[in-house]
């Protein structure tokens, strides 16, 4: 969206100087429509961006956090703390949903997950070793 803005921008500079040899009122009214329509859209578009960046940092679907925020407030209802048991701290829940490899966080492929039925938990890492 921000480079949609960039050329929006740039055309309008552009033409402003050629409106004044011709007079195209038609297209100066196409670049207040396109830009009208695309500022809302790029905030809306950042919004859920930063939205799914945030779920991505604490492992949660969008019904996981819903779910969360009722148990967390029962939690506190009475007396406890509400840990989300599939968050793994930023660095892991990056990892374990878009790869190990960095290289390929801007494609993800998903041949780390494993089976899709066992995922590892927070529980997973308070379990001592059995002896």
């Amino acid at each position: 969206m921000f480079w949609y803005q960039v050329l929006l921008v740039g055309s309008v500079a552009q033409d402003a100087q050629k409106d004044e040899e011709k007079s195209r009122g038609s297209i100066r009214t196409l670049y207040i429509i396109s830009g009208i329509l695309l500022v809302p859209l790029s905030v809306a578009l950042s919004i859920l961006l930063g939205w799914h960046i945030y779920l991505i940092l604490h492992n949660k679907t969008t019904i996981e956090y819903h779910e969360g925020v009722r148990a967390m407030w029962l939690a506190e209802k009475v007396g406890n703390v509400y840990q989300h048991p599939y968050d793994l701290g930023p660095y892991e829940n990056l990892t374990s949903v878009l790869g190990p490899s960095i290289f390929t966080w801007i494609c993800p492929i998903s041949r780390h997950i494993g089976s899709g039925l066992r995922f590892r938990t927070s529980y997973d890492m308070m379990i001592p070793a059995s002896i």
